[in-house]
């Protein structure tokens, strides 16, 4: 197997800034430093082979153990030569594994002592103070050491669902959620200096109108750059201690487009996916994440999820397309395999044992035979589909 090139991280998105009025507009505050990713009709109709798009660098499974196993993979990061799993519901635990896929061991665990938590809503990695942040649901912030030993717990003053680190000592805070009765609760994105535990400032009103229901996805970081999406616009804003501003905004033209009373006329939260799917708009940009030379991210139409991978030199738009086939081992007619993460200059794609069995036994039982990439091959033949996930790092062609 190639050896893992472990680089810098990527996952989730952020960001910060002052205290702003409300804003409904989707686009707001564009300047010209803004980079508009335009997305038509004319990109969303070819057909796409996952060997197409990737070169394999390596996969890394991650070793299958009694006290390792994770359900879902939530949040990954790879930091010091290790890769941090964070499983929120079926497993409740943040993991850590060897750049091989050993397991080493897990950060806190659930209880109501030093050190744990109820139930983890999301985590960071202060690499300049080596401090691993767990984030859990009664707003609490857990540091440990680069080892994984406790050292201490901050009580937040403002509600939050995602962190991710800005700089030195200082962390962007962010929930879709209105929580008028905390201080800043007002507002969706906090910037919080955790050293001398404070709120430094905070933008984007929590009563905005939201596209699309609450979303967990919010913050993405390549080196020190940090960015955040979230379901209240289309455009991806760049965040640092000192202030936020427009970075990316994702363009939809022709039949895509919305109308320009879209926020006025949209219905109730309980019924607004299912607003969006009938319409035929496109919803706004999800899983926003970028390499040093890609951006890749999803949005829906009519419920049909659309892939996109944009190429920040050229300036465009590469493919946007719900018709990517994995051939890597699916076969024909299947979808593509989902980006987890990124690092400096790969993606990461989540390969699932159980589904890889199952189209196994699917085409066993039509007496046909599995293609699997020469590269997969050894590793993936042989699996009961009861393993822990896979994690596949790619390039693009």
């Amino acid at each position: 197997m190639k050896e893992l090139l472990l680089l810098v991280p990527v996952l989730l998105l952020c960001s910060c800034g002052s205290k702003e009025s409300k804003n409904n507009n989707s686009n707001a505050e564009l300047g010209d430093s803004t980079v508009p990713i335009k997305i038509d009709v004319s990109v969303t109709d070819t057909e796409l082979l996952t060997s197409d798009l990737y070169e394999i660098d390596s996969i890394v499974a991650l070793e299958t153990i009694e006290t390792s196993l994770i359900g879902d993979i939530d949040k990954l990061e790879i930091y010091d030569g290790r890769i941090f799993v964070l499983d929120k519901y079926a497993a409740n635990k943040l993991a850590i594994f060897s750049s091989h896929g050993s397991y080493i061991g897990n950060i806190g665990r659930q209880g109501g002592g030093p050190g744990e938590y109820d139930q983890i809503r999301d985590f960071c990695i202060d690499r300049e103070n080596s401090r691993i942040i767990i984030l859990d649901n009664h707003y609490n912030l857990l540091f440990f050491d680069s080892e994984g030993n406790y050292l201490e717990r901050h009580k937040l003053v403002a509600p939050a669902n995602s962190i991710e680190v800005i700089s030195n000592g200082v962390v962007a805070l962010f929930t879709d959620l209105q929580s008028s009765s905390y201080p800043f609760g007002d507002y969706k994105l906090k910037i919080y200096n955790y050293k001398d535990q404070e709120v430094i400032s905070t933008k984007f009103l929590a009563d905005q109108e939201q596209i699309v229901p609450y979303s967990d996805e919010n913050f993405s970081k390549l080196n020190s750059a940090l960015l955040l999406n979230y379901s209240t616009t289309d455009t991806i804003y760049s965040v640092s201690a000192e202030e936020v501003k427009p970075k990316y905004v994702i363009n939809y033209e022709g039949d895509l487009k919305r109308p320009t009373d879209f926020f006025e006329n949209l219905p109730p939260k309980s019924k607004r996916s299912q607003f969006i799917k009938e319409s035929g708009y496109a919803g706004p940009p999800k899983g926003f994440m970028q390499t040093d030379k890609h951006i890749s991210f999803q949005y829906s139409i009519k419920g049909f999820r659309y892939q996109t991978v944009f190429d920040k030199a050229a300036n465009k738009v590469l493919h946007s397309n719900t018709s990517i086939t994995n051939d890597y081992f699916y076969g024909s007619g299947k979808g593509p395999l989902t980006i987890i993460a990124v690092t400096e200059s790969q993606f990461i794609l989540l390969v699932e044992p159980q589904y890889v069995k199952m189209f196994r036994e699917q085409n066993k039982s039509k007496n046909k035979e599995t293609d699997y990439h020469p590269i997969l091959k050894p590793i993936l033949e042989g699996i009961n589909g009861d393993e822990n996930s896979m994690l596949l790092f790619v390039k693009m062609k």
